[in-house]
């Protein structure tokens, strides 16, 4: 999660997975749009990614939509496999 530090109640961005067998797991991610374009999304993706890979995960997967170009970038900067929505 990304919280505000002088709000840490205050949620701005989420990063999960869902398993989708034992060595494959799908990858979501959302940040508020006020919050974007700051590296949240970068800090929270290889936070996620790591997480993913210490419970066994091995081949990560993420929807992205082809007019998401910086998720996209991003996916590929952490090798993720992207799957087109």
């Amino acid at each position: 999660m990304i919280v505000d530090s002088d709000d840490p109640g205050t949620i701005h961005g989420v990063g999960r997975w869902e398993p989708v067998n034992l060595t494959d797991a799908e990858l979501a991610f959302v940040i508020e749009d006020a919050y974007q374009g700051r590296g949240l999304g970068r800090k929270l993706v290889k936070a996620t990614i790591e997480r993913a890979r210490e419970e066994g995960f091995t081949r990560l997967v993420t929807d992205v939509l082809q007019s998401n170009y910086r998720m996209r970038r991003l996916a590929r900067d952490y090798e993720l496999v992207i799957a087109d929505l």
